[in-house]
């Protein structure tokens, strides 16, 4: 089954980081927000040396981590999950923890438990051959960020994409170049959106994925943010 494959749905895509402030909560919270109308979550791998995000999102691997969050943790977090949705499921690591798991091994566990796709924001595009041969065999779609510094080689970029093309923030020019050269759906990532960006987002592209807001309730409440988030996941939907 694809669960990439979104028809003509506009996609409302949320992230979280896996065991912050626990495993448990993040269980329930990716619940919660497939009931609340999300047609996928990324979920987060924690790691000790974040180069991407921000402030926010590198407490939160730091909480993860200090609670115990490991990547078999999570790979148990999803297959019990798979149990009860069915909404897209993709997993945003950094290259590190993926080649310490075995590159091969972490895709075949992907696989496995009902992972959709994979991102990994510190891969450049010259070194996607580092986890294609793995993501191909177990049917795992790499999925890309293509950022605005790439506007001069985006035929190339949106080529080699599988599942999703994300463009971060609302760079018109630049998702209708995507647009332009790729079937794909692309996907605008922003921080913590209004619901007039979440709108403006989905007129512009195929979705958007909101990215900080879960975070920063989840920083807010710890383990009682599994109704808020909830409430806000279903309000950017309605919107």
């Amino acid at each position: 089954m694809n669960r990439l494959i979104f028809e003509d749905k506009k996609v409302l895509m949320a992230y979280v980081t896996a065991g912050d402030p626990n495993i448990e909560t993040t269980e329930k919270l990716i619940l919660a927000m497939a009931e609340a109308g999300a047609d996928a979550v990324q979920i987060g791998v924690p790691f000790s040396d974040p180069v991407a995000g921000g402030v926010e999102m590198q407490q939160a691997d730091e909480r993860a981590l200090a609670s115990g969050s490991t990547v078999d943790g999570i790979f148990d977090m999803v297959a019990r999950l798979r149990q009860k949705i069915d909404i897209a499921l993709i997993i945003k690591s950094y290259m590190n923890p993926i080649f310490v798991y075995g590159k091969a091994q972490f895709m075949g566990k992907c696989s496995q438990v009902g992972i959709d796709g994979i991102i990994v924001p510190d891969l450049p595009y010259e070194e996607r051959e580092e986890i294609a041969t793995n993501c191909q065999q177990y049917g795992v779609a790499h999925i890309p960020v293509i950022a605005p510094a790439a506007m001069d080689r985006i035929e190339t970029l949106a080529a080699g994409a599988q599942g999703l093309i994300i463009v971060p923030q609302l760079n018109i020019a630049l998702v209708k170049l995507v647009k332009a050269v790729s079937t794909l759906p692309c996907i605008i990532s922003m921080d913590a959106p209004t619901t007039e960006e979440v709108r403006e987002a989905m007129s512009l592209a195929s979705g958007i994925s909101i990215e900080s807001s879960v975070v920063r309730l989840t920083a807010l409440h710890g383990t009682n943010c599994v109704g808020h988030v909830k409430e806000y996941i279903a309000k950017m939907k309605d919107d």
